[in-house]
């Protein structure tokens, strides 16, 4: 009877244990919808890598730690990672991560569209970010626009699922990133904003230039 009692004991631990593993791998990543106009509040990140070759943010934004970057994906059976969520529209890196210093991640998420678009990435981030959209390199920067005028840059999306991978280097500990995708009328709107802030600041450096002569 105590053997027959322990056997059940050790089906019920097993079952527990199946089923924690199928929810762990079966977890479906959401999809990030275009029409919100919104923050990036969902990503699957990589392990980390490094490499001695690399010296510096360019270095590693430009250094392939993986083949094919731009097919990175979330698939687990490939790729070793985890998907995390935003606090307050920023993703803090470091705080699902060790040994983060001079050391690389990649992202992976998809964009729904209704159409076949232009639309609009505005990045923050501590120290830079290489884009592909769909396989395509669209877009790479080294430097802090976190605390600063974000990365702005238009690409094209296609209707349907729109799959995106992100590279992000970080130099030191602070490694925060934060990624809002406007469509094409909000995109417009935000960049006739952002020309009309640039020509304001240009007219007032002109009106406080000192006049010589």
């Amino acid at each position: 009877m105590p053997c027959s009692w322990d056997l059940s004991l050790l089906l019920k631990k097993f079952i527990c244990l199946v089923v924690l593993f199928i929810l762990h791998f079966s977890y479906a990543q959401k999809t990030h919808e275009l029409n919100t106009n919104a923050c990036l509040s969902e990503i699957f990140i990589s392990k980390v890598f490094k490499s001695p070759e690399t010296k510096n943010i360019v270095e590693m934004i430009d250094y392939p730690y993986i083949d094919d970057e731009g097919l990175f994906s979330n698939n687990r059976n490939m790729y070793d990672g985890q998907v995390i969520q935003s606090v307050e529209e920023i993703f803090d890196i470091n705080s699902f991560l060790d040994d983060t210093a001079n050391a690389v991640v990649y992202g992976y998420f998809e964009i729904s569209s209704g159409k076949d678009e232009n639309v609009n990435f505005l990045f923050s981030t501590t120290d830079g970010v290489k884009l592909f959209v769909n396989n395509n390199y669209e877009h790479a920067y080294a430097g802090n626009t976190f605390s600063s005028v974000e990365e702005y840059i238009s690409v094209p999306l296609k209707e349907g699922i729109n799959q995106v991978v992100l590279k992000m280097p970080n130099k030191d500990w602070d490694w925060k990133v934060k990624i809002k995708i406007l469509d094409e009328i909000e995109g417009k709107i935000y960049s006739n904003k952002k020309d009309e802030q640039i020509e304001y600041f240009q007219f007032l450096n002109l009106n406080t230039q000192p006049s010589f002569g």
